[in-house]
């Protein structure tokens, strides 16, 4: 008879979490709080977004049950995005907790870097007398000047294609937002530094967010091993690789984009990039998978597609399930990732680990954490010509090699991150 020892919790937590599918830091909310347990820590969650009802938030759930739901006092995802921002900053925030007293909670957790999971977190850990950690998975803001500018070319230039399109109207309407907002930014920066400084710990996923911030802070502490994968996963994605090794040749000269369809993630510049590589190959496809930025943005992505001509070579296939978007990167040459803002990004890690390469811009992000690795090729972050003159170099090559990036697992990550809690509590 097999006897299963439970050791009694060490610390008490409630995770404040997003587990909307599709969204990366909702990936690590979910493999993390699925851990906690294992490792010592009774967690409850406290959900932002209670109708999420898929399998993997179903299980992690019932791993961390949720005890009650945390929103803005007004519906802030209905607002434009170009407003959302600054309507964020100044809506307060509504908590419901069921028999929280009852638990006796050391630590409140907040997994995401957005304005109503900081202010949700707060606000709760102010209400139980908790101590409160937030984790950073993208930086909150950026003051190093060089990226802002790069990021703020990125923006410039979905201007100019939203002019080209002849909405004149939208484009002076957000021409003037975005004139807002630089203006107003350290308005903005110096309210997150205050929210941030009421945390007991900032836990950081890489530090590139440090860097694209440009700030050091006691407070705030860079975990070794920022994302992971889960053992049976990594196992996949390597078994994927021995099925892909040599098989470049026989395949079309295909890319994938597998990100959210945002001007942040580069997809106006992917765009404009398919217009250059097909001068060189005129049979070039782009495969488009991820979630939606908002309906402008598609709108603008669609005509976007017609006038650039570029109808026959793009194929928008939308938001998938993983084990589908994993089989169009299977049968895809190369990964194009124009992103501009980022921190540890999976996707990255999973296409270098099936043994594909990777074209990318070269931020903070990809290289701290992937460094000169095979396979990996970088520009300069907005170099669209160069972008796609490597693309291009690449599916004329035929076979590269390609890196084996080393990722930890999913274990290694949380049992870090669970050091540092026990830390926290006993201080």
């Amino acid at each position: 008879m097999n006897v299963i020892i439970i050791r009694a919790a060490e610390v008490r937590t409630i995770e404040v979490v997003s587990l909307s599918p599709g969204a990366g830091g909702a990936h690590r909310a979910s493999q993390v709080i699925r851990y906690r347990g294992f490792l010592g820590i009774e967690c409850y969650s406290v959900v932002l977004d209670a109708s999420v009802r898929d399998e993997t938030a179903t299980y992690s759930y019932s791993m961390c049950p949720p005890i009650g739901y945390a929103q803005f006092a007004l519906p802030v995802r209905r607002f434009a995005s170009i407003y959302r921002r600054w309507v964020s900053l100044i809506t307060p925030i509504n908590t419901l907790l069921h028999h929280s007293d009852r638990f006796n909670i050391d630590v409140v957790v907040g997994h995401h870097e957005t304005l109503e999971c900081i202010k949700a977190t707060i606000k709760i850990s102010d209400r139980l007398n908790s101590k409160k950690v937030l984790t950073l998975q993208l930086p909150l803001y950026y003051g190093n000047s060089t990226r802002k500018r790069r990021i703020e070319d990125a923006y410039r230039l979905y201007l100019d294609m939203i002019r080209s399109c002849g909405d004149n109207t939208s484009y002076l309407t957000r021409l003037a937002a975005r004139r807002l907002d630089s203006t107003t930014e350290w308005l903005y920066v110096k309210t997150i530094q205050r929210l941030i400084d009421r945390f007991d710990l900032v836990i950081s996923v890489s530090k590139a967010i440090e860097m694209d911030m440009g700030v050091t802070s006691k407070n705030i502490v860079t975990l070794r091993n920022g994302i992971g994968f889960e053992e049976a996963e990594l196992n996949f994605l390597k078994k994927l690789r021995t099925e892909i090794r040599g098989s470049a040749d026989t395949k079309k000269p295909c890319a994938i984009y597998s990100s959210r369809r945002d001007v942040s993630k580069g997809i106006i510049e992917a765009l404009v990039a398919t217009r250059l590589i097909r001068r060189n190959i005129p049979n070039f496809k782009l495969i488009i998978t991820g979630r939606s930025a908002g309906w402008y943005v598609d709108a603008i992505v669609s005509k976007l597609i017609e006038r650039l001509d570029i109808k026959k070579n793009v194929w928008l296939a939308g938001f998938l399930p993983r084990t589908e978007v994993l089989k169009l990167r299977k049968s895809s040459r190369v990964l194009i990732y124009p992103s501009h803002v980022d921190a540890y990004p999976y996707t990255v890690a999973e296409t270098l680990t099936m043994g594909i390469p990777v074209v990318a811009y070269r931020i903070p992000a990809l290289t701290i954490n992937y460094g000169d690795i095979e396979g990996l090729f970088l520009v300069d972050e907005g170099d669209v010509e160069g972008l796609a003159q490597k693309v291009v170099e690449v599916l004329e090559k035929g076979q590269v090699d390609v890196g084996l990036p080393r990722i930890p697992t999913v274990r290694d990550v949380v049992t870090e991150e669970v050091a540092l809690l026990r830390r926290l509590v006993r201080e």
